[in-house]
């Protein structure tokens, strides 16, 4: 588990992906916890984040996310997103992240999605 001042990050494995489960403020004082931790992702073939516990995202963070995805895309990643809150979502859609990602209402849809593209490979 990583922690920051202002974000809790805890991470697992379901099958080839990476799970990272998200509590507090994205802000510009967790940045750079979640960008070491996704730069240490990179590597591994689906990244899902579990924004369930995510209360607030600034620009700063939105664009750590964009940068991340564009890498991670480049790499054969896939990186989604689960249980986004409203408030968050609705920054999401704004910022054209849900275009560029894929984001589950739950985290067992998400799960399940990995599941399936595991077993297609």
């Amino acid at each position: 588990m990583i922690t920051s001042p202002t974000i809790m990050i805890d991470e697992w494995r379901h099958g080839s992906a990476a799970v990272l489960r998200l509590a507090g403020r994205l802000d510009s004082r967790a940045a750079p916890a979640l960008e070491a931790r996704l730069a240490g992702l990179e590597a591994v073939p689906m990244v899902v984040i579990d924004f369930a516990g995510v209360e607030y995202i600034t620009g700063t963070c939105l664009r750590l996310l964009v940068l991340a995805a564009r890498r991670m895309n480049a790499s054969g990643c896939r990186l989604s997103l689960c249980v986004p809150q409203e408030p968050v979502l609705d920054v999401l859609r704004i910022s054209g992240l849900t275009r560029m990602l894929h984001v589950y209402a739950d985290r067992a849809t998400a799960l399940a999605e990995v599941d399936r593209l595991g077993e297609s490979e």
